[in-house]
């Protein structure tokens, strides 16, 4: 959709309800959106598996839009699987019960082998609460020396 410009409001000007609704609600909404990337980098060496990146603490309440998984290299046979771990508020370290990806986290493989893309997320739980601390798990690698995940999300809270 995308930001509308603001609109310059004059002197005994009728307001209709769409321009408010453009102006305010959906430009505000549009504000919501964000995203940030982790990055992956071996230093020319493959990934190792276990290799873990954490958000000690999210600042917001947000929900997960899309996923998306880049390298520079190709994956092999073996894939590149990148796990994201949420565990209770309450608690500090990352289990595997954690996992907000259920059965299918961000994955490079032979049909995907460079980028792919997830907007449906499937058994995903992708609501992350305020506070919450978030880690991205190399779960598979099969030789990507360089790996990025891009997470776009609306914020909820």
């Amino acid at each position: 959709m995308g930001l509308e410009a603001y609109r310059t409001w004059v002197v005994d000007a009728v307001l209709t309800a769409a321009q408010l609704n453009e102006q305010i609600r959906d430009n505000g909404n549009e504000l919501l959106k964000g995203g940030f990337s982790v990055v992956f980098d071996g230093a020319g060496a493959p990934i190792s598996v276990g290799t873990r990146i954490t958000i000690p603490e999210t600042p917001f309440k947000f929900t997960i839009d899309a996923a998306t998984l880049k390298s520079s290299d190709a994956a092999d046979s073996d894939n590149f699987i990148i796990d994201i771990l949420v565990p209770p508020v309450a608690s500090n370290e990352a289990g595997d019960t954690d996992t907000i990806t259920a059965s299918a986290p961000p994955t490079l493989d032979t049909d995907n082998p460079s980028y792919k893309r997830d907007t449906t997320l499937t058994g995903w739980t992708p609501t992350i609460d305020e506070g919450a601390s978030v880690t991205f798990i190399v779960d598979s690698n099969g030789g990507i020396t360089k790996g990025v995940l891009s997470i776009t999300y609306t914020r909820t809270g």
